[in-house]
């Protein structure tokens, strides 16, 4: 094991640790790796770009992606209150995103390996909807 392990990471690999030494059964999915799940995810959200003006960007590595708001394109003025629209509406659903970014207009998320593919299209058809409700209310 590397000793570079950061954030999110650590709690997993302190959990990984923990269960190994007492036997317990882990869930595993089909999923191969970080990667994969990263593309599926990553997809779903490109087409949410060719969609929906206000996503400037989508951006991340692996299982940690993220969409940035923008109020225009060509400008990159970043939609810091969509970004919050967006967040307050996928919780009211039951899914939790994260603000990210310096100016608070990007939703970044780090899925958990473990996630199935019923699993993950839930969360993203409910951030997709949150998405959706945002938009038609911002002005």
């Amino acid at each position: 094991m590397t000793a570079l392990v950061v954030g999110a990471a650590r709690s997993g690999v302190a959990l990984a640790q923990h269960l190994t030494r007492h036997g317990e059964a882990v869930r595993v999915t089909d999923r191969k790796d970080a990667a994969q799940l990263g593309e599926t995810m990553r997809r779903r959200m490109l087409a949410w770009q060719e969609r929906f003006p206000a996503i400037g960007d989508v951006r991340g590595l692996g299982a940690m992606l993220a969409i940035e708001l923008v109020e225009d394109r060509k400008t990159k003025r970043p939609a810091a209150d969509l970004a919050t629209a967006v967040v307050t509406e996928a919780a009211k659903r039951g899914l939790l995103l994260l603000k990210a970014g310096i100016y608070s207009n990007c939703i970044r998320v780090l899925s958990p390996l473990t996630l199935s593919d019923e699993e993950l299209d839930e969360a993203l058809s409910v951030w997709e909807e949150a998405l959706e409700l945002a938009l038609t209310r911002s002005p």
